[in-house]
């Protein structure tokens, strides 16, 4: 079973916690801690604490601990932006916008998958399968192409330090 965690209205570009979110996808939550144990990013920070609050709540959900899971779904979205204005010269002002994430992890046991119902089989005729195997039995090898014993092979001379353009002279 699945666990759900969002942490809404954090104070960093999705742009940029998105960077951080990447290293994640996909991995183990012990490993994913790892990563973002030795990431510089102020989102690194921010995404550690998120992961283990995840991995809290499955654990009281009694969903596994922390071996057994892994980052399935991690999503970062764009929030409200936080609207300021800058003193500019002669008077004026410029705008800018304060961007804001909300971020959305779903954790799940190792062997299930995201989201995926289990497919169906599909059979295929049995003269395709016939097909495919003839033709796997009729084909035809290529021969390699050997350079004969008795060619000559020229030995590479050395000639030391090869020279470059440069653009100005040195000394």
């Amino acid at each position: 079973m699945q666990t759900l965690t969002r942490l809404q209205r954090i104070r960093i570009a999705p742009r940029k916690m998105r960077m951080v979110v990447d290293l994640v996808r996909g991995k183990k939550v012990a490993l994913a801690i790892d990563i973002l144990r030795f990431a510089k990013n102020k989102g690194a920070r921010i995404l550690s604490k998120l992961l283990h609050s995840a991995v809290a709540t499955a654990k009281s959900l009694g969903q596994g601990d922390e071996r057994s899971l892994v980052v399935v779904k991690i999503v970062v979205d764009e929030g409200p932006k936080l609207k300021r204005w800058r003193a500019r010269a002669k008077g004026s002002a410029y705008p800018i916008q304060k961007k804001v994430s909300h971020i959305t992890l779903v954790l799940d046991e190792r062997g299930a998958k995201a989201g995926a119902a289990p497919a169906a089989k599909r059979t295929e005729p049995a003269g395709a399968v016939l097909a495919a195997q003839s033709a796997e039995s009729h084909r035809i090898e290529k021969q390699k192409f050997r350079p004969a014993q008795d060619e000559v092979k020229i030995p590479k001379v050395e000639r030391g330090v090869q020279r470059f353009f440069r653009r100005k002279a040195i000394g």
